[in-house]
């Protein structure tokens, strides 16, 4: 945890007896030690693949390029020697087809002219404070969901479920799955038209997470997110506020918004589910936001199994701040020279829509990297079951928290040929910030809103 180097000591609630409001999930003890032995801490496979493309995990992390600056610098890439092994093409994607997603294939459907994926070597950096891999242990016997999988009971600072047995219980780990206490960053973000025009518009965007803050007392908060809009200038000075609980169901996500216009603040009940998020011009909604963001209760989800495919990962460059942000947004995606995709197993979570419930998406696809579960590649389909929207999260290795997280998030639409890239930093001064205090739940109140609302 940030600039804490003492043990952080959890008390996981162990629910002995838990009637007909709960469903069980925990396992057994003998199962468990599995985390101490052929699994990782929080619950991946040790060992490579067959052929060797795929390396065991070490967990020694990466090797700190010498000259960094700490908490907030932008990162450098600890591997400036490799080079691609191979590029995936829209004229030989048949061959590496069983390790594509479907929405990787739509894109280069979609770019048969432009969109290539460079391959590297894969390495597993992923690496993980003590604490989190003492509770998780613990959770693995003790952690259960609620009836329905709309909640989480028994868990503090830990991956719930490391050996899942359902696909809620695997959704539920990339919703609570390690990104620090507190995150703060300036984010700029632009949807380029169909020329490969873009106005940056920009957030500031901070994260609170109770769950792993050890000084935290209230175990219903799950986090809270701040966003304060600094450009376009019609809308600098709004800000948003959002608290999510632990259990979504009975306790749905709270929001508010700032008008630095009105100087008032107001509720804002429809900032959740399909309900699109404006800079990105409806290419994304806010559950789609960190790929996938807030209760999973309007779908029902079944656990796919594991595969090997070929997910964004490792994506410093795509954050240098040697490149501009011209650099970077090319017409239709992201430049692919910059990007970097490896051979990782991922988690293949499928959503459907359940019946009597409303959503754009009627069905979609997570791939969830297995070092971090961090959802990597979200698939979204429409009504007719075609592709219709594919995300992606590019994960780079934040060593000084350490933890796995987006360097980028990118969505993009097929059908209107535009994306919404997010994180786009070449050009800022900063970069992601682990290691700040807190500075309290006050400040993520509505009343503090308008208090330090500026225009």
């Amino acid at each position: 945890m940030p600039n804490k180097s003492k043990t952080v000591l959890i008390i996981l609630v162990s629910v002995l007896v838990l009637g007909a409001t709960t469903a069980m999930a925990k396992v057994s003890a003998e199962e468990a030690q599995k985390l101490k032995g052929e699994l990782t801490p929080i619950g991946a496979e040790k060992a490579g693949n067959a052929d060797g493309t795929i390396p065991a995990w070490t967990g020694e992390g990466v090797e700190v390029p010498a000259g960094w600056g700490g908490d907030g610098s932008h990162l450098p890439d600890p591997f400036p020697e490799d080079k691609p092994l191979f590029v995936i093409t829209p004229q030989n994607m048949d061959q590496y087809a069983d390790k594509l997603t479907d929405g990787e294939k739509g894109l280069f459907r979609t770019f048969p002219e432009t969109f290539n994926m460079p391959v590297y070597k894969t390495r597993r950096v992923a690496t993980y404070p003590d604490w989190l891999v003492e509770n998780t242990f613990q959770a693995a016997t003790n952690v259960v969901l609620e009836e329905g999988g709309n909640g989480v009971i028994g868990a503090k600072a830990a991956i719930p479920f490391p050996i899942p047995q359902d696909g809620a219980e695997a959704v539920w780990n990339h919703l609570l799955r390690f990104r620090g206490v507190f995150m703060r960053v300036n984010k700029p973000q632009f949807v380029p038209d169909a020329a490969g025009r873009y106005v940056e518009d920009n957030v500031l965007m901070e994260n609170y997470f109770p769950y792993f803050d050890p000084d935290s007392t209230d175990e219903t908060k799950l986090g809270l997110l701040r966003v304060l809009q600094t450009k376009p200038a019609r809308v600098a000075g709004d800000i948003y506020l959002i608290h999510d609980s632990m259990n979504p169901f009975q306790s749905p996500r709270n929001a508010w918004r700032y008008f630095a216009g009105q100087r008032r603040v107001r509720r804002a009940p429809v900032l959740a589910y399909d309900t699109p998020i404006p800079p990105s011009k409806g290419i994304r909604t806010f559950d789609s936001h960190d790929l996938f963001y807030g209760s999973p209760d309007r779908y029902d989800w079944t656990l796919v199994g594991k595969k090997e495919i070929y997910v964004p990962y490792n994506a410093y460059r795509l954050g240098s701040p040697d490149l501009k942000v011209s650099d970077v947004l090319h017409k239709g995606h992201v430049n692919p020279e910059h990007t970097r995709y490896e051979l990782h197993r991922v988690w293949v979570v499928e959503g459907n829509l359940k019946k009597g419930n409303r959503h754009i998406y009627p069905k979609r696809v997570m791939y969830l990297d297995e070092d971090s579960w961090s959802a990597v590649i979200s698939d979204m389909y429409d009504e007719r079951g075609n592709i219709w929207r594919v995300a992606m999260g590019h994960l780079v290795l934040f060593w000084d928290v350490p933890v796995l997280f987006y360097q980028t998030e990118v969505h993009h639409d097929l059908t209107s040929r535009l994306y919404n890239a997010t994180s786009i930093m070449n050009n800022s001064p900063k970069g992601f910030s682990f290691q700040q205090a807190p500075p309290g739940m006050a400040y993520f109140s509505p009343a503090a809103l308008r208090r330090s609302g500026v225009r």
